[in-house]
This record gives structure tokens, sequence and C-alpha cells, in this order.
């Protein structure tokens, strides 16, 4: 198995997941074995994680965790939920700045444009 496999099979979970390991076969090109022996290296190293619903991208939802609150909004922090001292975002696009937000107890920024809330 290449590293090369590993990365077209970790781009198409993290692109359509949930997905079933048989959808991650027919979209990979190679062999059905190849496949899923990266699939399961992904998931050793911590990349992706099989759930009731199909493989899933680790880290990559685009929603905050539903046993948190609602994240602050940088533009329009209602004065109260102001987080001073936060890192900046890794997106560095000045566009995107009045779209930023944090989780409670966050330490960073997000950029609300490359990743709503």
């Amino acid at each position: 198995m290449t590293g090369d496999l590993r990365e077209q099979v970790l781009a198409v979970v993290r692109e359509r997941g949930p997905i079933s390991g048989n959808a991650v076969v027919a979209t990979v090109r190679g062999h059905r074995a190849d496949v899923l022996a990266a699939l399961r290296a992904c998931e050793a190293a911590g990349l992706v994680r099989s759930t009731p619903d199909g493989w899933k991208a680790v880290g990559t939802t685009r929603e905050p965790p539903r046993n948190h609150g609602h994240g602050v909004n940088a533009a329009d922090p209602s004065g109260r939920g102001l987080l001073i001292g936060l890192e900046a975002p890794a997106c560095r696009d000045a566009e995107h700045r009045r779209h930023d937000w944090a989780m409670p107890g966050a330490t960073v920024w997000i950029c609300g444009v490359c990743f709503p809330p």
C-alpha cells in the first residue's frame, strides 16, 4: 500500500463521509484489499473512524460539537461573550475576519467562511 493510496482514501472520506467501505472501494482506483487496508491504516493513524453511518474523517466536522453551546461571533459577540487573547485563525484572508467564531473555552478563532459554525 502506498501513501498515495492512503491520501486518496482519506480525501474520499473527508469529502463524502460518512461513507461505507464499499463506496470508498468503488470511488478509489485500486484493488479492494489495498483500498480497505489503506482505510484501516487511516483509522490506525487516527484520521478516520468507523461510525454506524459509515466512515468519517476525524476532526473535520463543520458543526460545533453537540455537547457545547453555540460559538461566539467575533463581529457581534453581544458584549458578554467576547473572547480576548485568542490566537488568530489559520485562514489569513482579511475578508473572512468578520465571520470568525470560537467555542467557549477555545484557544483560537475559527474562520467562519472556511468553517461555518
